[in-house]
């Protein structure tokens, strides 16, 4: 293969530059695999801090399809005033509000490896307390009272 430049001012000259024929690539190709999300799993709730709310763990396959862990999940707070436990069937769990309104993180973690190794997989879920709002006075009356 041959590459010709010619450039004609301010004077006339030639470059003609020889190459080898073009590399080529020597391509593998192997089977298919599913993308890989990397997207940071949240979940986030609302509550005040006189409420729990019940969470459920339901694993699924990358295509969506359910599956089951190895073993039960593991909840752990990381930060805030809030408290978690965990269900006796190793799938649910209570996320329970602090006393003190704000934020508070918890990390699930379970094992995706169904054999004897282990491969982790987790989820953050965070619950935003909000504080009790009062609902009506709460009136009490006393007996009557000589004017």
């Amino acid at each position: 293969m041959q590459i010709k430049v010619v450039h004609e001012f301010p004077r006339k000259f030639e470059v003609v530059h020889r190459i080898s024929p073009s590399p080529r690539f020597d391509w593998n190709i192997g089977r298919p695999e599913l993308k890989k999300k990397r997207r940071v799993q949240i979940m986030e709730l609302n509550c005040t801090n006189e409420e729990k709310i019940l969470i459920t763990v339901n694993p699924i396959t990358s295509t969506g399809k359910p599956v089951a862990l190895d073993g039960p999940v593991v909840v752990t707070k990381q930060v805030g005033d809030g408290d978690v436990v965990i269900q006796p069937d190793g799938k649910s769990f209570y996320v329970i509000s602090g006393e003190i309104p704000g934020d508070t993180s918890y990390l699930v973690e379970g094992d995706a490896d169904l054999g004897s190794g282990v491969e982790t997989i987790a989820e953050n879920v965070i619950l935003h307390v909000a504080g009790a709002k009062a609902k009506n006075f709460g009136l009490v009356a006393n007996a009557p009272e000589p004017k």
